[in-house]
């Protein structure tokens, strides 16, 4: 049996996306592994990201045999970088495809997270993915949408999606591409209808690769 492994850092993202791992890849096994307390201190420390790595690890260790570990998280998508395999196991980034579409859009690319120890990951991710496609007249700016987080930690998630819509309605006109850098805002946008064109989230982008590439 196939199997996948989805490391999250918020329980927002465990059904989203194995609703999609059963759409794309639905001869596989999921195994979710939860750590809540990750973003949490990262907030709070966020140079702890040595220590949070090393934790990371532990967790997957125990991981003795699938086909890849996805990292549904952007805060922590450089532990890519940190551990490209864990067990000879495969690990993979949630935000990798819409990032390369994003770049392949061409032009002016906004970037919007709810949390600052999401933000400038995705930042510093984007300019090495450009490094590699080796694209040129590329530009970035970002957006912090901490209010939005805040509704999300209250269990308003109306009005975190609406935060999420009313910015994307204000700049949409001036950038090619709106990048949503975590998995977990991607159901403000669910029924825009530039969705998957100007509008980018990672998880139905980062599936629809992992079906090509495994299934």
């Amino acid at each position: 049996m196939k199997k996948m492994v989805i490391f999250h850092t918020t329980v927002k993202t465990v059904d989203p996306l194995s609703a999609l791992a059963a759409k794309y890849l639905p001869d596989y096994t999921v195994n979710n592994i939860l750590d809540d307390s990750i973003l949490p201190e990262l907030l709070e420390s966020p140079k702890n990201m040595q220590q949070v790595y090393e934790r990371i690890s532990i967790l997957l260790s125990a991981v003795k045999s699938a086909d890849f570990i996805l990292l549904a998280c952007s805060s922590i998508g450089g532990y890519k970088d940190f551990s490209p395999k864990i067990n000879s196991i495969p690990v993979l980034r949630i935000d990798e495809q819409m990032i390369v579409k994003a770049i392949d859009n061409g032009g002016s690319i906004a970037v919007l997270a709810t949390l600052k120890t999401t933000l400038q990951p995705t930042m510093d991710f984007c300019l090495t993915v450009l490094r590699q496609m080796k694209k040129e007249d590329i530009s970035f700016e970002s957006y912090l949408l901490d209010k939005a987080y805040d509704c999300g930690k209250k269990g308003d998630m109306s009005g975190h999606d609406s935060i999420i819509k009313t910015c994307i309605a204000e700049i949409e006109d001036k950038f090619q591409s709106i990048i949503l850098a975590q998995a977990s805002m991607a159901q403000a946008v669910k029924n825009h209808p530039a969705l998957g064109k100007k509008i980018l989230t990672s998880p139905e982008l980062c599936f629809q690769n992992l079906q090509n590439q495994y299934g």
